[in-house]
């Protein structure tokens, strides 16, 4: 008997399989493919990366500060400031303009009316050098003005007033300017116009320059201008020595001396350094020396315990500035003068301010 013979077919197993030589160029497509694909993913990832670490969601370089370096950025840098050139002329024009004006007394009044129309236009140094020239004027106009004021009838109307008309120590320019006497309401008109203030000294009436007056042209100002009208109002808001007495407190007189040296120190070529040394040597010749309503040393010559308890005080205080450095040498002189006024002691002061 014969037997059937039978294929079985296995599963997963081909019936005719591929011949083997071509297996190699298939998989080596596929490999490739692989790889291919893998590099693709990996150059969006770090494009993404390097997006995300140089610019944050929703920041732009103007958000973050930064700023693209380029032609239109240099063309930026390298642009002048618009109007510059025309400014610079119209302070050339305004000057030529005012030192066309004649510098003398007669035209104060003149200057100021120059100097109220045209320093918003001015540059700080002509706004500056032309205030301060107007108050020059002013300071040599004031003994012309004391003259006018010495006129009997001004005084015996002026007087006749008192004290209705004194306001915080000086007489109100507003009421005067209103009193029926002509000569009277001319000095007002005067004093308001060219920015002085009259006050009573020893039963007479002087006219000194208002340096607040001045704080309207502040913003226009330099800074050393500024702090020479600072240092001037304190003066003309009270001055420190009125009918031989000082008419402020220890500490205030050393502040202003404090003030007017550090503006010393801080502008030496200032056309009013002299002025204001010669204001700052006089506060410290009356400080450290005394006047006759305000004594340093007693009738026997020797310093008074409180004032030099009071100097010992102030240069605990106040060792490390220039003021300290006088007062020190103040100090060591008067021990070695047994704390008496002698000979020394007013040579030391002589040095400091003759009178």
């Amino acid at each position: 008997m014969n037997k059937i013979k039978t294929k079985i077919r296995r599963p997963g197993i081909l019936v005719n399989p591929v011949p083997g030589n071509l297996y190699l160029p298939v998989i080596i497509l596929l490999t490739m493919t692989l790889i291919l694909m893998m590099v693709m993913v990996a150059g969006t990832g770090c494009s993404k990366a390097v997006t995300e670490e140089t610019e944050a969601p929703g920041e732009s370089p103007e958000e973050t500060g930064e700023v693209e370096i380029g032609e239109e950025a240099g063309e930026e840098i390298g642009t002048p400031i618009a109007g510059a050139d025309n400014e610079t002329d119209r302070s050339t024009e305004i000057e030529n303009e005012f030192n066309q004006i004649e510098k003398k007394t007669e035209n104060i009044e003149a200057l100021f009316n120059f100097i109220d129309e045209n320093i918003a236009d001015s540059d700080i140094e002509l706004a500056s050098n032309m205030v301060y020239g107007v108050i020059k004027l002013c300071e040599d106009y004031r003994q012309e003005f004391v003259n006018k004021l010495n006129d009997p009838e001004v005084t015996d109307t002026v007087f006749a007033l008192l004290p209705s008309i004194v306001v915080d120590g000086e007489l109100d320019l507003e009421t005067l300017r209103d009193v029926n006497n002509e000569k009277v309401k001319n000095i007002a008109e005067e004093a308001i116009d060219k920015k002085y203030k009259l006050i009573l000294i020893e039963g007479m009436i002087e006219p000194i320059v208002d340096y607040r007056a001045y704080d309207e042209y502040l913003p226009y100002l330099d800074f050393q201008m500024k702090e020479y009208l600072d240092v001037k109002a304190d003066e003309s808001d009270e001055p420190f020595v009125m009918d031989g007495a000082i008419t402020i407190t220890a500490d205030e007189l050393v502040g202003r001396i404090l003030k007017s040296t550090e503006y010393l120190e801080n502008y030496p070529d200032s056309p009013a350094y002299d002025e204001i040394k010669q204001l700052n040597d006089w506060r410290m010749w009356v400080y450290l020396g005394g006047i006759d309503n305000n004594c340093v040393f007693g009738s026997d010559g020797r310093i008074l315990p409180e004032k030099l308890s009071e100097f010992e005080d102030m240069l605990a205080e106040y060792s490390d500035t220039g003021f300290g450095e006088i007062l020190a040498s103040y100090l060591e002189l008067l021990e070695q003068e047994n704390y008496m006024r002698t000979e020394r002691i007013d040579d030391f002061l002589n040095n400091i301010y003759s009178i």
